[in-house]
C-alpha cells in the first residue's frame, strides 16, 4: 500500500521534543516521517549531508516547518556576499518552495508576536519617511532596503537569533499561495492543526468529480 512521506524540517536543540510527539502523530496517522536523527535519508557518497536531506524532499508528499527561537546550523554552501547567511532549515524551506511540494507552516507563538512588533514598527518608520520625502517609483525598493538596513542595525531584537529568523519570516510572507501560518504554544496546536488539514485533504480528493475518458 503506497504511503504518504511527510519531511519534517526544523531546528533540532530547541524542538527536540516537539520533533519526537511530531514523528509519533505522523506515524499513528499512518503516514511516513523523514527526520534526519532518525536515519530516514538516504546520504549519498558524492554529497555534503545537507544536501542529502534536501533531496530526500523530492521523494516526499508533504512538507512540515516548524520554526522556534533558535536559527539553527548553517547552511555549508552560503555565498559570501549574503549579507543574512541560510540556516539548513531555511534552505530545506527553499527547497521545498522549487518542488512545490504542499506545505504546513507553523510558527512559535511568541516569536511570531514579536515579529509581528518588528514589522509594525518597520512599516511606521517606512510611512514616515515617505511622508517627509518624495520618492520615484523606481527607487522605492532600493530606498525601503535602505532604510530596512539601517532599522534593524538599531531595532532591540529579543535575541540576537531572531535578526536572522525574522528575515526568514520575511521569506515566508512573500509567499502568495500555499502561505497559511499557524502560531503554535505547545505541540497540541500543532497536532489539532494538522487534524483538520489532513481531514480537509481527504475529503477534498473524496468529493472531486471523477473524470472518465
Amino acid at each position: 500500500m503506497a504511503t504518504p512521506r511527510i519531511f519534517i524540517s526544523s531546528t533540532c536543540y530547541d524542538l527536540q521534543e516537539v520533533r519526537f510527539q511530531l514523528r509519533k502523530f505522523v506515524e499513528d496517522f499512518g503516514f511516513e516521517p523523514v527526520m534526519s536523527e532518525f536515519g530516514d535519508i538516504f546520504y549519498n557518497f558524492d554529497k555534503h549531508v545537507q544536501e542529502s536531506c534536501k533531496d530526500e524532499i523530492d521523494k516526499c508528499h508533504l512538507f512540515i516547518l516548524v520554526i522556534g527561537n533558535n536559527y539553527g546550523s548553517l547552511y555549508f554552501e552560503n555565498p559570501e556576499n549574503r549579507e543574512i547567511p541560510d540556516s539548513v532549515t531555511l534552505q530545506e524551506f527553499r527547497k521545498a518552495l522549487e518542488t512545490k511540494v504542499y506545505k504546513h507552516i507553523f510558527i512559535n507563538r511568541f516569536v511570531n508576536y514579536d515579529y509581528q512588533n518588528y514589522k509594525r514598527a518597520l512599516e511606521k518608520r517606512l510611512v514616515s519617511y515617505y511622508e517627509q520625502n518624495k520618492v520615484k517609483d523606481k527607487n522605492i525598493d532600493a530606498i525601503a532596503d535602505k532604510i530596512k538596513k539601517e532599522f534593524s542595525e538599531t531595532y532591540p531584537f529579543p535575541q540576537d537569533s531572531y535578526r536572522f529568523i525574522f528575515n526568514f519570516l520575511e521569506i515566508i510572507n512573500s509567499l502568495t499561495i500555499n502561505n497559511a501560518v499557524v502560531p503554535f504554544e505547545t505541540f497540541s496546536d500543532i497536532k489539532d492543526s494538522l487534524k483538520k488539514q489532513w481531514s480537509g485533504l481527504l475529503y477534498e480528493s473524496l468529493t472531486k468529480p471523477n473524470s472518465v475518458s
